[in-house]
């Protein structure tokens, strides 16, 4: 018998939901609050400009 860790996106597969838990926002929350944002979205939204800067950004 295979005994498998659960983790965060496990449960996320087995429910197969697009809608996260209060728990599953507040663990990605702490993941992300030490990174630095890349780019930052203004006032115009995503523009074609901002689409390539993204595009730059993610493929280096």
């Amino acid at each position: 018998m295979k005994i498998r860790a659960l983790s965060f996106w496990s449960i996320m597969m087995e429910k197969k939901t697009d809608k996260l838990e209060g728990f599953q926002r507040k663990y990605l929350r702490g993941l992300a609050h030490k990174l630095k944002p890349v780019v930052s979205i203004g006032q115009k939204g995503i523009t074609d400009t901002l689409n390539r800067s993204i595009n730059r950004k993610t493929t280096k």
